[in-house]
């Protein structure tokens, strides 16, 4: 079973969140940077961030930046990848040499070289393709493990809420 903790979000963060569900955007639905549990198809236990498309149509990502740096915006950029309506798009997040070199990950999934997210805490940022605009960011908190298993941070069941989550067992 596992336990949800609500926190609560300082004022700039949650003005984000707001424009971000107002906009039509994409937006960051969880995050982990220790992970224990949730291995890709090639066994590695690599960060991940998964975006959610709150819309009812299609959203192209392709230009989108993703980052742990609101210095540095531009960490990764999305190829041209669409999220359905509804769906959700899980981002692997690692440097480099921490992705095999055979084959691309299937539907659904993508890998970000580059970059990996801190588990003392730094921030996760979603850019808009004019690499100035911030669609989305999940603030800089420490995520780490509780009793020796990774856990998330995310939006709570609804996939908008305004609370940010940790999740003892990761949901994507």
């Amino acid at each position: 079973m596992f336990l949800l903790r609500p926190m609560r979000l300082y004022f700039p963060a949650a003005a984000i969140l707001l424009t971000s569900f107002l906009s039509a955007a994409p937006v960051i639905n969880e995050v982990q940077s220790t992970n224990t549990s949730l291995p890709d198809q090639y066994g590695q236990l690599l960060d991940w961030v998964e975006i959610h498309n709150p819309t009812d149509g299609a959203i192209d990502l392709g230009g989108y930046r993703l980052s742990d740096s609101l210095n540095d915006r531009s960490k990764f950029v999305f190829p041209a990848v669409s999220i359905a309506p509804r769906g959700y798009l899980l981002v692997w997040c690692g440097q480099s040499a921490e992705f095999p070199v055979t084959g691309p990950y299937p539907a659904g999934q993508l890998r970000a070289s580059g970059f990996a997210i801190s588990s003392g805490g730094e921030p996760v940022v979603l850019t808009a393709p004019d690499g100035a605009t911030v669609v989305d960011e999940f603030p800089a908190l420490p995520i780490g493990t509780s009793g020796g298993i990774g856990r998330s941070l995310g939006r709570g069941i609804s996939g908008l809420s305004g609370t940010l989550l940790f999740y003892q067992v990761p949901t994507p």
